[in-house]
Formats: structure tokens, sequence, C-alpha cells
């Protein structure tokens, strides 16, 4: 009836079990055995090792709780095939160090939470699975082969520890679960999966580092992306939640990256910088807002900027050294302010049933097309462009240019058969040919200054 306690040291050859019944399991001494080694606890006292403990195998070690709190926080070693450590009882917590040889899996199937502290090295595949309340890993995990950390439990699943990984990533919040967090520091070699299937907030607030290919998919309310996200391969950001999709960190991509927003807003205040093709949408009614220090970068290929639903608000830097970038609006109305610098072709189309306002400061090294089918057209910034300019009103509004413009090739300023008045203002320098020509049914005004040829 009493409590299984173990301060001494007892060294097996061969395989050992050791069970308590009782009411508690304590071990604070040292067990060395050279093969499988089974410690089960059944006693309404929980399983406690202290700091001070030691406990090694050569083969299976396996440690399982199945009644009060699992409370590690000693040495484990095992030089064998595998080490589990299993609870069914209340939480478990696993501090101290864990040194495995080959695969190792922390199972909660317990009432409670489960928590993850310690500084853990394992030479082949770790598994972290929770099914009771949250899931918390706050230690040190240095893994040889792939990660797999998965929260079935009806809390959150919090990541703040210091995680290298050689092999494949896998972070998984389930359908049961709340938020997931993912902070600390995050170093894997191959691909990275961080998929949130919970009712609540999927937050990147760490340092990740993947050395492949990356997916953040969000089925709970806000994604936000707050730390750094730094991915070698291709890269997909998606928000199938709720809320919004928010980035005001910084993302490094140097492979070909989708960020879409299927929930409410996509907003971005922070820096995203990518290597190749980069197509950035927003289907949320909430609209597309980027703030005045946002940086949207990109290297090589394709820069799509895509608006369908609510609102388009563009208000920082959009910057593509590649062939063409698309600012694309089917929403409401668009606003193009802030900085472009564009090495190739330019679009600027809106489809929407809103007004087109582009008030941005252009660079462009290559054709300028701008077009506008929903009602008003105003250019009201700067343009300084190296190839043929078209500005196009195909709305049920008026076309107006107050913009300074800077032209090294043919300009077409045209207004549609139905739009309203064309009025051409600021301060247009064209080299090439120049046709300004008014379809619609209201007046055409020279208010500004021309020069062409």
């Amino acid at each position: 009836t009493g409590a299984l306690d173990i301060s001494g040291s007892v060294t097996n050859g061969l395989d050992a079990e050791i069970t308590n019944n009782g009411t508690a399991l304590n071990i604070s001494g040292t067990i060395n055995d050279s093969q499988n080694l089974a410690i089960t606890n059944n006693g309404e006292g929980g399983f406690t090792t202290t700091e001070d403990s030691n406990i090694s195998a050569n083969g299976m070690l396996v440690l399982d709780n199945n009644a009060g709190d699992m409370l590690l926080a000693g040495a484990l070693t095992n030089t064998g095939v595998q080490t589990q450590i299993l609870n069914s009882g209340n939480n478990a917590t696993v501090n101290g160090t864990i040194n495995n040889k080959d695969s190792l899996h922390i199972e909660n199937d317990g009432t409670g939470a489960l928590s993850v502290g310690a500084d853990i090295t394992n030479g082949g595949q770790t598994e972290i699975t929770n099914a009771g309340t949250d899931l918390s890993v706050s230690g040190t995990i240095d893994n040889e082969g792939n990660l797999l950390v998965t929260n079935n439990g009806s809390g959150a699943l919090n990541m703040s520890g210091t995680v290298d990984n050689e092999g494949i990533t896998n972070i998984i919040n389930g359908a049961t679960g709340t938020d997931l967090t993912l902070g600390g520091t995050l170093n894997t070699a191959k691909d990275l999966v961080v998929r949130n299937n919970g009712t609540g907030d999927l937050s990147v607030t760490g340092d990740v580092i993947s050395g492949a290919n990356s997916e953040i998919t969000n089925a709970g309310n806000n994604l936000s992306i707050i730390g750094t996200l730094n991915n070698a391969g291709d890269l997909l950001v998606e928000n199938n939640g709720r809320g919004d999709l928010d980035v005001s960190g910084t993302i490094t991509n140097n492979g070909e990256a989708e960020l879409t927003n299927n929930g409410n807003a996509l907003n971005i205040s922070g820096v995203i910088a990518n290597a190749n093709n980069l197509q950035i949408t927003n289907n949320g009614l909430g609209g597309i807002t980027t703030t005045e220090k946002s940086e949207i970068r990109n290297s090589n290929g394709l820069l799509i900027v895509a608006n369908t639903k609510g609102d388009m608000n563009l208000g920082g830097l959009l910057s593509n050294d590649g062939t063409q970038t698309q600012i694309l609006n089917s929403g409401n109305n668009a606003t193009v302010n802030g900085t472009i610098t564009n090495a190739e072709s330019l679009h600027i189309i809106n489809d929407g049933a809103g007004a087109l306002s582009v008030g941005a400061a252009i660079t462009n090294g290559g054709d300028t097309t701008i077009t506008n089918a929903g009602t008003d057209l105003n250019v009201s910034g700067s343009l300084d462009n190296e190839g043929n300019l078209i500005v196009t009103n195909n709305g049920t509004g008026a076309l107006t240019m107050t913009s300074t413009v800077d032209n090294a090739g043919i300009t077409n300023i045209i207004n549609g058969e139905t739009a309203t008045d064309l009025t051409l203002g600021g301060k247009l320098n064209n080299t090439e040919n120049l046709v300004v020509r008014n379809n619609g049914s209201g007046n055409l005004s020279l208010t500004g200054e021309v020069i062409n040829g």
C-alpha cells in the first residue's frame, strides 16, 4: 500500500521490469540496465524522478505512468532501439536530459497537460504526442531524424524551445486544440509543415529556418507571422481560418512563394523578400492592406499582388527585379500608394466594383499598363518609365491624371465609352508618340503641362 522508492543503485545485465502498484513511484538514484528496461507506475501518487536520478538502458526503454502525475527531472540514456515515455494519468512533465540513440516517443494520453522542457539529444526520429489538454515544448531538441509534434488535446500547442532537426519537421495542432504558437528557435534541414486545425490562432513569434520547402497553414482564427521565417525552398502560407493573415515580421525565401488569405483580411506591415516567383492573394472580405513600413521584394520572375474581395490598400514598397509585376484588384476600391520599383513590365488592373487610385512613386524599366474597369481612375503619383505607357479607363467614372510622368516610350491615355470626363493635369514629359483620346460622355480638359518629343 506504500510507495516504491529507489534512492540507491540498481544494475542489471538482462531485461528488467520495475512496477509500482502501491501509492507512488519515486526514483532519486541510479538504474543501469544492459538490455530492455520497463518502469511502470500504477499508483495514484504518480511517477517522479528527481534531478539527481539516472536511468539508462541498451534496448527498449519504457517509462509508463498510468495514474497520478508524471514528473521526470533526471537523466535518461538509451543506446538501444527505442525510448517510450508514456502517460495515461494526469499531467506529464518531462524535464531533465534525454540522450537517445534511435527513436523517441513521448506520448500523453492522460487527462492533463504535457510539458516537455528537457534537453533532448536523439539519433533517430522523435515523436511528441498529446491527447490531454495543453502541449508545451520549452526545452532543446537536437534530432537526427524526422520530428513530429502533434497536439490532439483540448488545449493549446506552444513551442518556445530550441529545435535543431536534421530531418523533416511536422508541427500539427489538431481539430480539438486551440492556439498554436511557434516561438523560440526552429532550425530544420528538410521540409517543414506547420498546420493549425484548432479553433484558435496560429502565431509564428520565433525564429524559423528551413533548409527545404515550408508549408504553414491555418484553419482556426488568425494567422500571424511576427518573428522571422527563413526558407531555402518553396513556401506556402495559407490562412483558411475565420480571422486575418498578418505579416509583421520578416519572411525570406529562396524559392517560389505563395501567401494566400481565405479568411478575413490580409495585412502586411513587415518584410517579404523572395528570390523567385511571388504571389500574394487576398480572398477575404476584409481586403488587403500593406502599410508604409512594409517591404515586398522579389528578385526574379513574377510578382503578383491580387485582391478578390474588399478593398485593396497598398502603402509600402513593392520591388521586383524579375520579368513582370501585376497588381490586380477584383474586389471593391483599389488604392496603390507607396513606392514601386520594377525592372521590366508593370500592370496595375482594377476589375473591381470601385475606383482605382494610383498615387505611388513608380520607377519602371519596361512597359507600364494602368487599366480600370470600375468607377473612377485617378493617377496622382510620379511615374518614371523606360518603355511604353498605356493608361485606360473603361470604368463608369472619370479619368484624372495629376501625376508627374517621365516616359521614354509611347504614351497612350484613353478614356473609354462608358466613362465620363478626362482631365490631364500635372506634368507629362513624353519622348515618343503621344495619344490622348476621350471617348467618354464628359469633357477632355488639359490643365497641366505636356512636353512631347
